[in-house]
């Protein structure tokens, strides 16, 4: 898959990561805090944050000018996932070198969730049977 730049400026250029959030037993994850960084071994730059919908989907565009080092215009990307207390409940394995739009999905542990949001997941789901 070659690389799909969401916008240019200048030299800058403007990328996506998005995926789904799942706790272990495939219900979404909503209202839970995402987060995206670049990592080396002893630091890491966030690239953005957003919280889930009611579906678990999360979209955060970053640009290249927010890399630890902008110059080599690729990141050593993670995600990270934090619950309604903003403590961590998962996070992804690193890619290295991540030129482009990237779809990375999560399944997270439980933590403090908003229980009336899974009681209306849950409720759509079953308007149907």
């Amino acid at each position: 898959m070659g690389v799909i730049p969401r916008g240019r400026r200048g030299d800058i250029l403007s990328f996506e990561v998005k995926g789904h959030v799942r706790y272990a037993n495939g219900l979404p994850a909503s209202q839970i805090k995402i987060a995206a960084f670049d990592r080396d071994l002893h630091s890491q730059q966030p690239l953005g944050e957003t919280v889930t919908d009611a579906s678990g989907s999360y979209s955060i565009e970053y640009s290249t000018d927010r890399l630890l080092e902008p110059g080599r215009g690729a990141a050593n990307m993670s995600v990270k996932a934090y619950d309604v207390n903003s403590s961590p409940v998962g996070e992804s394995e690193v890619r290295y070198a991540v030129r482009g739009s990237q779809i990375i999905d999560l399944t997270v542990s439980r933590g403090q969730t908003r229980l009336r949001s899974m009681f209306l997941w849950l409720i759509e789901r079953l308007r149907g049977l």
